[in-house]
């Protein structure tokens, strides 16, 4: 994302943010096309304002048994909810982040078609939630 310091704020350009956004090879490209959520025509609907200042406000996911994640659901400050990514009915588990502490990267171990571990982290590195199987 191409950022410039101004006197009063700082440039957003909605285009290149869409178009800088990766996906991984297991939810959204590769094994599972239809996971890749928000989808590019969904962002591009959302205001320069509202896309400027949309983060993942909660995390929610079921692991059973020790396993890979089965079920997988985030919600947008903009109270947009994805839909259930996985097998599983209930969501057992839940992580709220804090406007304070904003998600900077997340990390994926997986297989190629099963998540075993998704680790959130902050501008610092820091580990903000980890969620494995």
């Amino acid at each position: 994302m191409k950022v410039i310091k101004g006197e009063k704020a700082l440039a957003f350009d909605k285009e290149e943010t869409i178009a800088s956004i990766r996906k991984t090879e297991v939810h959204g490209s590769k094994a599972y096309p239809m996971s890749c959520w928000p989808s590019v025509d969904e962002l591009k609907a959302k205001s320069e304002e509202t896309l400027n200042q949309l983060r993942i406000t909660k995390v929610e996911w079921n692991v059973p048994q020790n396993c890979a994640i089965y079920s997988l659901r985030f919600t947008l400050s903009d109270g947009t909810v994805s839909k259930k990514i996985g097998r599983q009915v209930n969501l057992k588990n839940s992580f709220e982040f804090s406007k304070e502490r904003p998600i900077r990267s997340i990390r994926v171990n997986e297989n190629g078609s099963h998540v075993y571990k998704m680790v959130f982290l902050d501008g610092e590195g820091k580990i903000i939630v980890e969620i494995k199987g």
